[in-house]
């Protein structure tokens, strides 16, 4: 039986536009990869963010040169780990697409399909955290 193995590394948001859409989308991308055994967290400051969702990812608020701390515990930590930092340190390869430099081996920007589904998962995450307050009508 494998032992289970918590991982935690400080990283620089290292890009020029900071965690936006795009890139909460490859983290995510990336972290639904390994098992749900495996916890994923990103964190600045006192917030947490579960790395399998995409507006927790968003809700960083992190900007360019701002570091957070990546948290894995499970099965696949160490994989998990090396597949998030060689994102980061590509800098979620925002210098390749304003280039235009696709290779196969690096993700392309998102589908039309893709976008819809973020577009409504945020609404339906949005929708249902306005609800629950008093100042929704």
């Amino acid at each position: 039986m494998d032992a289970v193995e918590k991982l935690t590394k400080e990283l620089l948001v290292a890009n020029r536009a900071g965690i936006h859409l795009r890139v909460a989308s490859l983290i995510m991308q990336t972290a639904l990869q390994f098992g749900n055994d495996t916890e994923i967290t990103l964190r600045k400051g006192t917030y947490a963010a579960d790395c399998r969702s995409i507006l927790d990812i968003l809700s960083l608020g992190a900007s360019p040169n701002e570091t957070v701390i990546l948290e894995i515990n499970g099965a696949d930590s160490q994989k998990a780990m090396d597949a998030l930092c060689e994102l980061f340190a590509a800098k979620f390869y925002e210098d390749e697409i304003c280039k235009g430099e696709h290779s196969e081996e690096q993700p392309q920007e998102l589908t039309q399909e893709l976008t819809q589904e973020l577009t409504q998962e945020l609404t339906q995450e949005l929708i249902l955290e306005h609800s629950e307050s008093e100042d929704f009508p």
